[in-house]
């Protein structure tokens, strides 16, 4: 199975959201599918694409902006490749990146 990619509005969007909004970055972190759909994704697209999205913490809002462009590129190019969930029930003590 592979995984739809995001159209680039709703990614350049959901960039500027992680970068710039409080509360929609505590919406994508805790619900990832209903930040995805507020910004205009398919609800059956959303559902899939957030497999990806999980995240135990997200980057400060700072580096999203900085990242924007790689960030653009790697949402609407490279989701449609699997990736596998390597952080899926990590145990006490694990860290899949470095502080």
């Amino acid at each position: 199975m592979s995984l739809p990619t995001l159209p680039a509005p709703i990614a350049m969007a959901l960039i500027c959201a992680l970068a710039e909004d409080d509360a929609f970055r505590a919406l994508f972190a805790s619900n990832p599918a209903s930040a995805l759909v507020s910004l205009g994704l398919p609800a059956a697209d959303a559902e899939l694409v957030k497999i990806c999205c999980q995240v135990n913490q997200l980057a400060s809002k700072e580096a999203i902006h900085d990242a924007k462009q790689e960030l653009q590129t790697m949402l609407t190019r490279e989701l449609a490749q699997l990736v596998p969930a390597l952080d899926a029930s990590p145990g006490p003590g694990w860290s899949l990146k470095g502080p």
